[in-house]
């Protein structure tokens, strides 16, 4: 789940199930949701019961997966990934290629949530810093 990007369908059924079993429904019956599972999936701190949303869950990991690969790019899998998909570029200007793996497309919806909190710091002009908007350290929770 932190390194492939569920399908949309796969992630209905898999809330709809939580769901169900939440509200302890089975199959043969129908059983009144009195809460929606979207509100559910609210923090506590927001009403909700702090259930994830699994289509939000992934692309979190995703992203964190592409965090890693920024902040370490040195690693096996990135040094794979990079000789494959984006030798003469960088990950976060490279794009989706000829014949990409499910993998690497994941890889870049991860990337492009977070290319969304980065931003460009211009130091002494030969060497450009990204950092998250909200400063150094970066939270992957999921609300």
């Amino acid at each position: 789940m932190s390194h492939f990007r569920i399908l949309k369908g796969i992630c209905r059924k898999i809330n709809g199930l939580l769901s169900n079993f939440i509200w302890g429904q089975r199959s043969n019956e129908k059983k009144i949701k009195w809460v929606a599972w979207n509100r559910m999936c609210n923090s506590k701190m927001k009403g909700g019961l702090g259930f994830r949303n699994i289509k939000c869950f992934n692309l979190t990991l995703l992203a964190n997966a592409a965090w890693r690969l920024i902040q370490n790019s040195n690693i096996l899998w990135g040094r794979i990934l990079k000789q494959i998909y984006y030798p003469q570029s960088r990950f976060l200007e490279t794009s989706l290629g000829s014949k990409p793996s499910w993998a690497w497309r994941s890889l870049l919806d991860g990337r492009d949530l977070l290319s969304k909190g980065l931003i460009w710091r211009i130091g002494n002009g030969k060497i450009l810093i990204f950092g998250m908007m909200c400063g150094s350290q970066i939270s992957w929770k999921v609300e």
